[in-house]
């Protein structure tokens, strides 16, 4: 291996898949598409690049060239072997393919597999595994054919490697087993063994004399040392790498998170597709089938996830509802989730979680035009890239006015503003829309309005492609690694995005205010600054006294500095904006005087101190109290744990912030607050709904601090007006929230109150719509959500291997008063489903129930707003009564002892016209007793349809259990 050259692995780079569809939005049986097996052409298909080769030598700024492909989906460290010339790059291979499995019953488990690919040095001609015999994969799973793995040493997302100088040793980590593993030049295992519980290994690094294997440990912030040549390896020094201020929860939950234990086989994670939290940009098709067939959906990130409640693309969940994903999806034997208090700290660790800044953005926060979006068609000749953006003039694009058109412009069919649906400051207003009626799959139409947390993270080169599928040939535009910004993946960047609404001169210009979207921390928190006898101080005043101590004082970052003062004394110190006029640097040392930012600047002659900006909350804890006891670390006889309640402390703490906890922004579910205490406290915030029936919201920490922010999720939308076509009754929901801090030693305020009745502040936004005639006319899936709220059964008879049941349902509309909001004239179309006893979920029957129940194998209306989907569905004799109920009967036959017989809501179907039932009566014929039948439904309008809804009867409750057979 050559000094002069390098080679680059991305950590993302795709796998060849994608979703099926076009741009436009996906087709009717959505599946992921795999391009090795419809697309022979290799040209044709998605680059799929993951060995980089950087020549130094080549040109001034060096020749990068493409030498390896197909090596892996998920690329971690990797290195050329000292005496083989082999390259061995750590990966996780993605089984999101169709022929490895269609929904997630049957990859359960089994998502990925956990390798290492070695490969020829790749210095001359690009290789490609494709086809590669014998294959250069060495598989680190249970069952491998490469390895005598079990899962008692199988390496779970396999992270860092190193090599021994001389005797041809390979030595890796697994960051999720918690192991290392050693094998030999030719692959073959020589040893293995544990580290303790949650140690997240990150990195190995090998010390020949004596033989010692040092690994890092993100888990407990340590570097472990071992003998790694005993048998077993002899553990030695355990060298702390200092404090780690995440707080206890977070800690614990970031175990959680990254451990492969709680799997099928040991192996994978949470972090196997969110890696560290993030996204693999692939396109799953995880549906519960034939329960819910939702198609490919991209991994959405897991960074900034507080904000943005209810979660997944659909909206369908709230937090507490992925806990069943450890079973379902990991593997976990039962069915109960993980235990309760390790689910606590997850979410701990996920929710402390936020976006990195946005690079494309100001560094003060402002909108700036000469902040320039360059897409990659921009200045090339290549055909494939500049297809019909050719108008598109970066120059000429303003984002200050981008702001002002995406704010105030009727921009989305000619009825809403972007902001309605993308509010500042995520990017969402965390409601539910009818997304795209016309491709006729009910799981696939309702989502949550999309954010725009790490949209910059998007922006891809995208090109075109082609592949073959019964024949058919299909080109379309994909971005580079196979998914763009949409929820299938299919928008290959933001200007198709926009381009897609708006064709206005206004396009360029938001999609640059998009470009520079604010991530929810500023770029100060990144920032950092060298003071010290060589700086020029007319810089230093402008970057400390203007820039970063401005950016402080404005509440966008902490401060801490590390150095020593011009006698020598070393010390840290963090920025108090209260103190003082204008904020005071306050040592760890309680001996030194608090600092101005100008006492720093005058010393720099004989001082060294570096500045570093923090999020907001951290710099306290970060530079000088790490326990947040209020005792300073250098004379605290043990600053990691907090001491006790002061029982001679009996003042209750105050806000620092005056004049208290103020509202900082609010969208139709979830609102954030923030609050400063002038001691260290938790704090609890109770959201009281103006209707006393609504239970009221609690949200607390266990963590002491000075700085507070709290994201309150799960608010109820208001409902404007009714308007042209609307049933439902307005409503303001103006809930009143109660603030209680409490200190260490158990002192509390008195609740602060915010909101209320007779105060706009906590009044949520209204549900997205817009209710004139005009419009409704057209686009009444806009205003008419209905949900399924209440799903019961009734057994009416069993005998045998025979039943017949009942299902009673509630239909509402999902908005306005509770008690008015009651759905009449509507359809709930579902079916029977049976799991035969010892029979895998995977393999659930669809059941037809025999005579004397009304069926319909289609049901659909006038395009371009349809329900296409293959049945039997089992329909209602009638259509809902005036208070939404309705109910539906069947029998089944044929059950055998310990087959489980379900009920299925696959939609909720709304008639138009002045007759629905009459209508309904005609379109079914008085039954269809008689066998199976094409349903049309007669009478003029567009039909409508709309599935229940998520947030009110979440997945599982639709899935109803109606009888086992003893």
């Amino acid at each position: 291996c050559t000094s002069l050259k390098v080679l680059v692995a991305p950590l993302v780079s795709g796998n060849n898949t994608s979703s099926a569809g076009n741009s436009a939005g996906p087709v009717s049986g959505g599946f992921v598409l795999d391009f090795e097996a419809l697309q022979s052409n290799a040209a044709k298909r998605l680059p799929d690049e993951d060995v980089f080769l950087i020549d130094p030598d080549s040109g001034s700024t060096g020749d990068v060239s493409v030498v390896v492909k197909r090596a892996g989906t998920m690329l971690f460290q990797h290195g050329v072997h000292p005496d083989t010339d082999e390259l061995w790059l750590l990966n996780t291979e993605a089984h999101n393919r169709p022929s490895e499995g269609v929904s997630e019953p049957e990859i359960n488990g089994q998502f990925a597999t956990n390798r290492i690919t070695v490969l020829a040095t790749p210095f001359g001609t690009p290789t490609t595994t494709e086809g590669m015999s014998p294959d250069p994969f060495i598989d680190l799973d249970p069952g491998s054919s490469d390895l005598s793995i079990t899962t008692a040493n199988t390496v779970g997302q396999p992270f860092s490697l190193c090599f021994h100088p001389t005797n041809g040793n390979v030595f890796l980590a697994g960051v999720g087993s918690d192991n290392v593993m050693v094998l030999d030049s030719a692959g073959a295992l020589v040893k293995e063994w544990d580290l303790p519980t949650g140690s997240i290994p990150r990195q190995v690094l090998l010390h020949t004399s004596p033989a010692t294997l040092l690994v890092y440990c993100w888990g407990d912030n340590v570097i472990r040392t071992y003998r790694w040549a005993n048998s077993p390896p002899t553990a030695l020094a355990t060298l702390s790498l200092g404090h780690d201020p995440a707080p206890a929860a977070v800690r614990a939950g970031r175990k959680v998170f990254f451990s492969t234990k709680n799997s099928l086989e040991q192996n994978l994670s949470c972090a196997t597709c969110h890696v560290d939290a993030g996204t693999d940009f692939l396109a799953w098709n995880l549906s519960n089938k034939p329960h819910d067939d939702k198609g490919p959906m991209v991994t959405q990130t897991l960074v900034g996830l507080e904000r943005l409640a209810p979660f997944h693309w659909r909206g369908e969940r709230a937090f507490e509802d992925f806990d069943g994903a450890f079973n379902g999806l990991l593997g976990l034997a039962g069915s109960s989730g993980i235990d309760d208090e390790d689910f606590a700290d997850m979410k701990a660790f996920l929710f402390s979680l936020k976006n990195q800044p946005n690079p494309f953005q100001d560094r003060e926060r402002l909108l700036r035009d000469d902040i320039e979006f360059v897409p990659s068609h921009v200045g090339t000749t290549d055909a494939e890239l500049i297809e019909d953006f050719t108008d598109y003039d970066p120059q000429e694009a303003s984002a200050i006015d981008g702001q002002d058109a995406f704010v105030n412009d009727l921009i989305f069919l000619g009825a809403f503003t972007c902001n309605q649906c993308h509010a500042y400051p995520a990017g969402t207003n965390n409601d539910m829309h009818l997304d795209a009626p016309a491709f006729g799959i009910p799981e696939r139409t309702r989502f949550k309005t999309a954010p725009f947390h790490d949209e910059w993270r998007k922006e891809q080169t995208n090109l075109i492609v082609e592949w073959v599928k019964n024949s058919v040939t299909h080109t379309d535009r994909r971005a580079f690694l196979g998914t763009g910004p949409s929820h299938a993946g299919l928008t290959p960047t933001v200007l198709h995005f926009v381009n897609a609404i708006t064709h206005d001169p206004v396009r360029d210009d938001i999609v640059a205010t998009i470009h520079q979207w604010d991530q929810g921390l500023a770029p100060c928190v990144n920032y950092s600054y060298l003071l010290d006898a060589s700086s020029n101080l007319t810089a230093a005043e402008l970057e400390l006294r203007c820039y970063l101590v401005g950016q402080a004082q404005d509440r966008n970052c902490d401060i801490a500095v590390f150095g020593h003062t011009n006698s020598g004394v070393p010390s840290r110190w963090f920025f108090d904006r209260y103190a003082g006029t204008s904020g005071l640097f306050r040592s760890d040392n309680t001996a030194l005087a608090d600092r101005t930012i100008d006492d720093f600047l005058s010393n720099a002659s004989t001082e060294s101190n570096v500045f570093l900006g923090l999020p907001v909350g951290m710099g306290e804890p970060f530079a000088v109290d790490y326990d947040m006891d209020e005792d300073y670390n250098q004379s605290d006889s043990n600053p990691i744990v907090p001491l006790g309640p002061d029982s001679g402390d009996t003042t209750a703490p105050t806000f620092a912030l005056q004049p208290g906890p103020e509202p900082m922004w609010m969208t139709a579910r979830t609102c954030r607050i923030r609050f400063d205490t002038d001691e260290p406290c938790t704090y609890t915030v109770t959201c009281i709904d103006p209707i006393s029936t609504f239970a009221d919201l609690v949200f607390t920490t266990s963590s002491l601090s000075k700085t507070h922010s709290v994201v309150i999720s799960g608010l109820r939308p208001s409902s404007e007006a009714s308007g042209a076509t609307t049933t439902w009754t307005e409503e303001d929901v103006k809930y009143e929230v109660q603030v209680v801090v409490t200190d260490r030693s158990g002192n509390s305020s008195s609740p602060f109150v915010l909101g209320g009745s007779s105060s706009d502040d906590f009044q949520t936004d209204p549900f997205t719509t817009n209710d004139t005639a005009s419009f409704a006319s057209t686009f009444r899936f806009f205003t008419n959500e209905i949900m399924v709220s209440s799903l019961a059964s009734t057994v009416n008879s069993s005998s045998g291997g025979s039943l017949t049941a009942t299902i009673d349902a509630t239909l509402d509309y999902e908005r306005g008063l509770p008690g008015t909001t009651d759905a009449p004239y509507a359809m709930l179309a579902g079916r029977v489903l049976i799991l035969r006893n010892g029979q895998d979920v995977a393999d659930v029957e669809e059941f037809t129930p025999g005579s004397g129940s009304l069926r319909a194998t289609l049901i659909k209306s006038n395009a371009p707003k349809e329900l296409d989907v293959p049945g039997p569905f089992l329909l209602p004799e009638n259509l809902s009564s005036s208070t939404g109920a309705t109910s539906v009967s069947f029998s089944v036959s044929g059950l055998a002892s310990g087959d489980a017989v379900y009920y299925s809501v696959d939609a909720v179907v709304l008639l138009e016209g002045s007759t629905p039932e009459a209508d309904y009566d005609t379109a079914h014929g008085g039954g269809c007793t008689s066998g199976s039948c094409d349903v049309v439904f007669a009478g003029s309008g567009t039909r409508l349809f709309d599935r229940w809804d998520f947030p009110a009867t979440k997945e599982f409750r639709a899935l109803k259990h109606v009888y086992t057979r003893p």
